[in-house]
């Protein structure tokens, strides 16, 4: 029988009960029970604390129990009420609205880029007629300094040929008229002998006469009047005509009007409006925050929001509040709400891309006249083709499928112009074909085309620009070089990205000399 007071240990035997070590072993099999038996977790609840989630941490973005803002690893960040963010995101949902509402209307009074588009298309077109006046005026002025100039070379000429014969005469003619005296003298020289002779003997005969010392008939042989033109011959001779020469060289002068350059000047007259302009017009470039906005844009898989949902189509009566803090930039489009606001794709826009290059799919039209193993953008080796053509009186130009630019073919026109020299190219067909020419470029071709028609260009009949950005910002400039070019037959725009099939068919379905291609 145990005696009263006594007591057993854990282990049976008797002892006096150690109260604290009784109550750790028993927590510790609480634990371990809780431990080894699974929970389940209330979604609504914290899963540290197993506490309702009633706050939420703005820097987190994120909702939180009570414990973890006071005691967990939350407890240093900014603490909110679930209803005061609530309100927040619906007043900057307001403002985002009328922001929105806003900018669509000012994208409507933007004004009608096609009135803009066509008041360029006027430009061009009068930048090409007025460039090809200009053209044709100054050649008709070149045309007639050309011929005064050789109006003024033939007098210079007859002048020199003068000049030249009076020395030729000055050099030369001492020995001709030496010669001619010499001839003169012996025949006066046998005729007096003759004369003397004849007079010894018949100075008894009373009748006779010298009749051969009488003047000749023919006075152009009679002997007086040679002899004096010998002697007037001799005369120039021993004193020649210096003065004279002097004289001539001193009166052969060319004078130019001393005006000229200033009368050159007023030939043409050409406002300069570029000096009214002041500071070019520049567009303002977009703001940091808006650059950052379209980073974001780009590298999120979502698209922008265009419409919003039904619940925040509530507008404002007021714009006072229209004012965004700077602490809370960018609170609405980080902050996730999906519990509270339902996001609607089917309101939002499919992203598009404007960079994307249509050419990828598009086959290259690759000449069977050269490699295909071209390097993109080679500007060298396409000079050294343009050199081979020009020097060898070639027919074709082919620079097709090296995506050179526009840039390049500016400068390559320029060249071109400078090498021909006024002249005709004896080129008639070019391939232009699949070169990312933009509507610059395409319109610094067809004004080269325009201008130099009847000159550099002239023989030019076939021009392939297939397979380029050409849009239909260039089918004004292109029905002109329909019109104009005389020697024009066929014109190729087939596969050009940015251009309308159906806008071009209609402009150049009434053309009949020439054979467009789309």
């Amino acid at each position: 029988m145990e005696e009263e007071g006594s007591s057993y240990n854990l282990s049976g035997e008797p002892g006096n009960i150690n109260t604290t070590s009784l109550k750790e072993r028993i927590a510790q099999k609480k634990r371990a029970m809780e431990e080894s038996t699974p929970k389940e977790v209330d979604p609504n609840n914290c899963a540290i604390h197993n506490k309702k989630l009633e706050v939420i941490c703005y820097d987190c973005r994120i909702r939180i129990c009570p414990n973890c803002a006071l005691f967990g690893g939350h407890r240093s960040h900014d603490i909110r009420e679930e209803h005061e963010l609530l309100q927040e995101i619906t007043l900057r949902a307001e403002l985002l609205l009328d922001i929105y509402q806003l900018i669509e209307q000012n994208k409507s009074n933007m004004g009608d880029q096609a009135e803009v588009d066509d008041l360029y298309n006027q430009f061009i077109m009068k930048q090409i007629s007025l460039k090809k006046d200009v053209a044709n005026k100054f050649k008709e002025i070149n045309n007639e300094l050309l011929r005064k100039e050789k109006a003024i070379m033939n007098i210079l000429e007859r002048n020199f040929d003068s000049i030249e014969k009076t020395f030729g005469e000055i050099k030369n003619g001492p020995k001709k008229v030496v010669e001619i005296a010499d001839k003169w003298c012996e025949e006066v020289q046998e005729k007096m002998e003759k004369f003397e002779s004849q007079t010894e003997q018949n100075t008894s005969d009373q009748e006779y006469i010298a009749f051969e010392m009488l003047e000749d008939v023919d006075q152009e042989n009679d002997i007086i009047r040679v002899g004096e033109k010998v002697l007037a011959d001799l005369d120039k001779q021993i004193q020649p005509p210096i003065p004279q020469l002097e004289d001539k060289l001193r009166r052969l002068i060319v004078q130019f009007d001393e005006h000229f350059i200033n009368k050159l000047e007023m030939v043409c007259h050409v406002p300069d409006l570029s000096k009214e302009d002041g500071e070019p017009y520049v567009s303002p470039p977009p703001s940091d925050d808006i650059k950052s906005f379209e980073k974001r844009i780009q590298n999120k898989p979502e698209p922008m929001v265009k419409t919003l949902p039904g619940p925040l189509l509530k507008k404002k009566e007021s714009a006072e509040n229209n004012l965004l803090d700077e602490d809370d930039d960018n609170l609405l489009t980080t902050f996730d709400m999906s519990e509270k606001i339902e996001s609607d794709n089917s309101l939002l826009p499919n992203k598009h891309d404007d960079s994307m290059n249509f050419l990828d799919d598009i086959p290259d039209p690759i000449s069977d006249s050269r490699p295909q193993d071209v390097e993109p953008g080679d500007t060298d080796a396409a000079y050294d083709i343009i050199s081979e053509v020009l020097e060898n009186q070639k027919g074709t130009l082919d620079l097709s499928n090296r995506r050179l630019g526009d840039d390049f073919f500016i400068s390559m026109i320029e060249s071109i112009i400078d090498f021909a020299d006024g002249e005709p190219l004896s080129v008639i067909n070019l391939n232009f074909s699949n070169n990312d020419i933009s509507d610059i470029g395409c319109e610094k071709i067809c004004e080269f085309l325009i201008i130099h028609s009847d000159s550099v260009a002239a023989h030019i009949s076939n021009v392939n620009l297939s397979c380029n950005n050409v849009g239909d910002k260039s089918v004004a400039i292109l029905e002109t070089l329909c019109a104009e070019h005389p020697n024009l037959q066929v014109l190729n725009l087939s596969n050009c990205c940015k251009l309308s099939s159906a806008k071009t068919q209609s402009k150049f379905g009434t053309l009949q000399n020439v054979n467009v291609i789309l």
